[in-house]
């Protein structure tokens, strides 16, 4: 049984770290989570095919997000975290604050799923009220 009790979604930039291998404490922290407990946005999945279309090695880091995407469960855009999202877009404008349009969604899909937010955008996504977020990675 893992130390870790939590339901977590990686954010984009949690899940180009483990693709690129940079953050030791993030790659271990994943190793020591149990499997089902850690899902992925299809909004990130999104994001991590287009940086792979837009590498140098198209093919090989497009074979490497699908084994990496494959490997957890992908939680998808429901009529629930739609409205959610819009709702956070609408409170954060009407504050006169803003998020990336994309933030926005996986902030909606992480709440609507009752998720742990797994990101280092905390300046973003701190904004978001009621959006448990953990930072797992490490700044060496």
């Amino acid at each position: 049984m893992s130390r870790y009790l939590s339901r977590y979604l990686l954010d984009t930039d949690t899940a180009i770290e483990v693709l690129r291998g940079r953050n030791r404490p993030v790659i271990e922290r994943l190793a020591a989570s149990p499997r089902e407990d850690i899902a992925l946005s299809v909004v990130t999945v999104a994001e991590l095919f287009f940086g792979a279309h837009r590498s140098r090695n198209v093919s090989g880091n497009l074979e490497l997000c699908r084994g990496f995407c494959g490997s957890f469960e992908i939680l998808p855009l429901t009529m629930t975290a739609a409205e959610l999202s819009a709702g956070i877009r609408a409170s954060l404008e009407t504050g006169g604050q803003r998020i990336g349009p994309h933030d926005v969604l996986i902030a909606g899909i992480a709440l609507a799923d009752n998720r742990v937010l797994v990101t280092h955008n905390s300046r973003e996504f701190g904004r978001v009220l009621d959006l448990e977020i953990e930072d797992w990675i490490i700044q060496a």
